[in-house]
């Protein structure tokens, strides 16, 4: 391990967890570091082998989570209580994000979009799905909110919630969650902070009623 770059990098990492947990492309990083790709990248990969960053394929490299929930602890939330606490919490980080988020937020947005929309199946589907609701709180540029919506994603690790969304994943619910989707977005990009939050309770109900029948 290159002590000396890795110590520049765990920096870069730094900042990044108090931004909106992306790490710069390894290009951008080699020339902001001054070395080469290949050298980036080896630490990149014993950064993700040791669980600091987790590196997704088209997306990037992010910063993992300090996740407050055991495995154990997560697989005790019931689907109810996961989206009680969407529904508490998800609104107001897009009213928040109404004000905050920049022309690149829009274009993150965008691209979860048009991804989930040519999603084949079900696991691509809640990537996308997953990726736009964490891009919701990214947009808002609080560390805090991003930490809060990490650590409410991975609660829906639990077992029960999986089979219950898959059992729910017809084409016409998916459409449904996908037009909801593009309206809570259409409302960002008019910072229409009322409108969006209106657009994530909505979207959050129709998804509580697909997942717990309520």
């Amino acid at each position: 391990m290159d002590r000396a770059l890795r110590r520049l990098v765990d920096d870069v990492v730094r900042a990044a967890r108090e931004a909106d947990g992306r790490l710069p492309a390894e290009r951008r990083l080699a020339e902001q570091l001054g070395c080469s790709r290949t050298r980036i990248r080896g630490v990149l990969a014993q950064l993700e082998k040791e669980g600091t960053v987790t590196r997704h394929v088209g997306r990037g490299t992010f910063v993992t989570p300090a996740d407050a929930t055991s495995p154990r602890l997560r697989a005790t939330f019931t689907p109810a209580a996961i989206m009680s606490a969407s529904m508490v919490f998800e609104p107001q980080v897009v009213a928040l994000a109404a004000s905050a988020a920049t022309e690149d937020d829009f274009a993150e947005l965008r691209r979860c979009l048009e991804r989930a929309d040519s999603a084949t199946d079900y696991e691509s589907f809640e990537q996308w799905d997953i990726s736009l609701h964490r891009a919701f709180a990214a947009a808002t540029h609080n560390a805090q909110v991003l930490a809060m919506v990490d650590v409410l994603n991975s609660t829906r690790n639990n077992p029960v919630w999986g089979r219950l969304k898959r059992d729910g994943f017809t084409p016409q619910n998916r459409a449904t969650i996908h037009g909801e989707h593009h309206a809570i977005v259409a409302a960002l990009i008019d910072r229409d902070r009322c409108r969006a939050a209106a657009a994530m309770t909505e979207h959050l109900r129709f998804v509580r009623l697909v997942v717990t029948g309520q």
